[in-house]
């Protein structure tokens, strides 16, 4: 495999910002596509094989773009852009920062973390009723409240979930509760159209 190198500037700033704390992050990026990355007053060079540099270059092209735009850039951030470039999608993390709902009063921004999110989001703006399906954390119920209050839409949280307390109910419990889950939805949905 031969050696191939690219050289780009960057801002001493976004540097900081994309290196990480003790270059946690371009370390990351070194492990993950087999390059090596090196910097000397600003002039940062990537060498490896051929397409893993040219990788390399999109992804922190990538993150000097996101952290112009004012983001801190955290490890979820340089995970997140890796698994992306993987699948070629290379200018997904710009299209997600791109959209920002709203700031809080102390000025941070909310905005979609991930591809699922964004599309969460343009779902909720363009569809009557939106159901948010997934493991707990994620975002879901944040990202709908406030865009239900921006809206200016009724916001309703349904929960089907069983605590660990009721781990060993029977069948038929859990039947019921989806039962009754089920007709109030459909109360909501005949109030919603009436």
């Amino acid at each position: 495999m031969t050696d191939f190198q690219i050289r780009m500037q960057i801002d001493a700033d976004d540097m900081q910002n994309i290196f990480g704390e003790n270059d946690a992050y371009i370390r990351k990026i070194e492990d993950d596509l087999k390059v090596v990355i090196t910097d000397r007053n600003g002039a940062v060079t990537i060498s490896g094989g051929q397409s893993a540099v040219q990788k390399a270059a999109r992804l922190v092209d990538e993150l000097v773009e996101f952290s112009k735009r004012g983001n801190t850039i955290q490890e979820q951030n340089v995970t997140y852009a890796l698994e992306l470039s993987k699948e070629g999608d290379d200018e997904a993390l710009l299209e997600i920062d791109s959209e920002c709902i709203c700031h809080t009063i102390a000025g941070k921004p909310i905005k979609p973390k991930t591809l699922g999110q964004k599309k969460y989001i343009e779902a909720i703006k363009d569809k009557m009723i939106v159901f948010g399906l997934g493991p707990a954390g994620t975002g879901k119920t944040l990202l709908a409240q406030t865009l239900a209050k921006i809206l200016k839409v009724p916001f309703s949280i349904l929960t089907c979930s069983l605590g660990e307390e009721q781990a060993e109910i029977k069948n038929d419990t859990i039947k019921l509760s989806i039962i009754n889950t089920l007709l109030l939805l459909l109360f909501i949905f005949i109030q919603i159209i009436s």
